[in-house]
């Protein structure tokens, strides 16, 4: 709600929440289409107000979307600050919502190829998309490896065949895709810069030790191993599963390919779709 400007305000969720109970009482509740200016007493200059929203509470509410609420929810992905290349603002205004809600799209490998051929996306959002989708491919191997130091560790022959057959193939792709060569890491981290994300420490020279490692025909699987033992038992020392092995057997274990919250984007744009086609 914050980053998509409904919601004015730097403080936390709950400081926020603890000043405007405070507060509520002073401030009048107004929809954008009143006249009133005062920042001090007018609602709306710390909460946007979606459509209808000071109206009585309706009978039989559900969270379906109403028209004007899908216009209000598809202004603010468009024009927040700053969003203006991010996916879902870039995929609602230029009506390629609906196409890229298809099923055959789900995964976001397979979107990220369909975005790779969509001209009109802007060429920012289409690098994003791309770089985002190479550093999955990167590190979906060191996934594939943990979850095989896993089955070695409770001796599941399943899982243990399941993974090289999972990490044949995963090398196979990152040979074909180029993944790995000098400079790499730094291309994976520069869009973790561009947005101001803080990355680790100990995650970048990860990242940099699986990109060097890597670029041989041949990479040594005990050093490879070493590698993801250590990142996985520095990032949580006690409660690693590769110290703390798992009890009950599964068919997976943590991450594989990076997701990137495409299923959360999913939902919030199909529920502008379904009332709103674009």
């Amino acid at each position: 709600m914050r980053v998509f400007e409904i919601v004015r305000t730097q403080r936390s969720l709950a400081e926020f929440c603890r000043y405007w109970r405070r507060d509520a009482d002073e401030r009048e509740a107004v929809n954008g289409e009143d006249g009133s200016d005062d920042d001090e007493q007018r609602f709306e200059s710390a909460v946007l107000s979606p459509p209808e929203s000071c109206d009585a509470w309706p009978p039989g509410l559900t969270l379906q979307l109403s028209v004007k609420e899908a216009h209000f929810l598809r202004e603010r992905f468009c024009s927040a600050r700053g969003l203006g290349d991010t996916v879902c603002a870039q995929l609602l205004s230029n009506e390629l919502a609906s196409s890229a809600l298809s099923k055959d799209y789900a995964d976001f490998a397979a979107f990220s190829t369909w975005a790779a051929g969509q001209l009109s996306l802007s060429k920012p959002c289409r690098d994003n998309i791309a770089a985002a989708q190479r550093f999955s491919l990167a590190v979906e191997g060191a996934h594939i490896v943990f979850n095989r130091l896993i089955a070695d560790g409770i001796d599941d022959n399943r899982l243990r065949a399941r993974c090289q057959e999972s990490y044949a193939d995963w090398q196979a792709r990152a040979t074909l895709a180029g993944i790995f060569h000098p400079g790499a890491a730094r291309e994976w981290l520069s869009v973790a810069e561009a947005g101001r994300t803080r990355v680790k420490e100990r995650t970048i020279v990860f990242l940099e030790n699986w990109n060097r490692l890597n670029q041989v025909e041949a990479p040594k699987q005990a050093d490879l191993d070493a590698l993801v033992r250590t990142q996985a038992v520095d990032n949580k020392p006690e409660r690693s599963l590769l110290i703390k092995l798992p009890r009950e057997r599964a068919d997976w274990y943590g991450m594989g390919t990076l997701d990137y919250r495409w299923q959360t984007a999913r939902r919030m744009l199909n529920d502008i779709v379904e009332v709103l086609p674009c």
